[in-house]
């Protein structure tokens, strides 16, 4: 699995972006930078970059992956993960601990749940209930 952090990519016409990005799927991706769209098959959970690089549509809410039974959410500068390694839930502030050296999940519990809750709603979607 490939990862990119996009950050200040810019499309024809020169402007740039600050949101953050996650390609995985590379022939997609710079098929609709180059103005080269390919259609995307149903059962990637994404979004075609250039709409939203034109400002034509809104980038998703959250980034949400999947690792074996570990699932994590971001969420501005919130991330969360579930099931990690001998600690059941970790919460980041990654503006304020870009390193991820805190756990927050204590002092965070409304935000831990929310979070919670939007990850069940994706996994519902993408069909890992029950992994």
């Amino acid at each position: 699995m490939i990862a990119d952090n996009l950050d200040n990519l810019r499309p024809r016409g020169g402007r740039a972006t600050n949101q953050r990005w996650a390609t995985f799927v590379r022939k997609h991706a710079k098929g609709t930078l180059a103005n080269q769209p390919q259609s995307i098959p149903k059962d990637i959970d994404g979004q075609n970059l250039l709409p939203v690089l034109n400002g034509q549509q809104q980038p998703h809410e959250a980034m949400y992956w999947s690792f074996n039974k570990q699932r994590a959410i971001r969420v501005g500068e919130w991330k969360l993960i579930l099931n990690y390694p001998d600690i059941p839930v970790w919460l980041s502030n990654l503006e304020a601990d870009p390193g991820e050296k805190t756990n927050l999940a204590d002092a965070q519990s409304d935000r831990v749940r929310q979070l919670t809750e939007m990850i069940r709603a994706w996994e519902r979607t993408v069909g890992l209930l029950g992994e």
